[in-house]
């Protein structure tokens, strides 16, 4: 590889160079936005627990019967020649390898807090 250029990884990202077996990221993220500049003591008592996006249980995965295969690397290398990535967030996986299994979960509660002034004359 002559060049590689990653700008960001953030929030239980992964970039990897080789083979891995198995990659599980997980993120649990609590966003509220509002335009105020002073906060009060209720705003440390959201929890995960507040929400039920954070204590549904996942969706069950498929099962899949195990398939025979047959790998030839005609070259034990990768090569490219450049990658340029500008973000990798939120449980994301940059592989370059060999991945046998991945099992990632991302699970945002997003609260936007608007001032009523926004909703006069409307």
């Amino acid at each position: 590889m002559n060049k590689m250029y990653v700008n960001s990884i953030s929030n239980g990202s992964t970039f990897e160079i080789g083979d891995v077996e198995h990659a599980g990221p997980r993120t649990k993220v609590i966003a509220v936005q509002q335009p105020r500049t002073n906060y009060k003591d209720e705003d440390e008592n959201i929890t995960f627990s507040s929400f039920s996006v954070f204590k549904e249980p996942l969706p069950e995965k498929p099962v899949y019967s195990p398939v025979q295969k047959q790998t030839i690397n005609h070259s034990p290398s990768i090569h490219v020649n450049r990658i340029n990535i500008i973000g990798i967030s939120t449980s994301a996986i940059v592989q370059i390898g060999g991945l046998g299994t991945i099992d990632s979960e991302v699970r945002v509660k997003h609260i936007r807090i608007l001032p009523e002034e926004q909703f006069e004359g409307t």
